[in-house]
């Protein structure tokens, strides 16, 4: 499993955690909640913000699209 992970979308109202549980090194499940309320879009958004929030991680990354 690998969770600490965020998705972020200012003009869809998107913030939200996702986890990807893994089963012999291939994604079985992608778990993502929206933290603001919403319903997470059924069709992936076309620009987003990735961030690692792991604890303990020096230099977080984010990644934007």
């Amino acid at each position: 499993m690998v969770d600490g992970v965020e998705i972020k979308n200012e003009s869809q109202n998107i913030l939200a955690n996702a986890i990807v549980h893994l089963k012999e090194g291939i994604i079985d499940c992608l778990e993502i909640w929206n933290k603001n309320g919403e319903n997470y879009p059924v069709v992936e958004p076309e620009n987003y913000e990735l961030t690692q929030t792991w604890l303990g991680l020096k230099d977080k990354r984010t990644i934007k699209r």
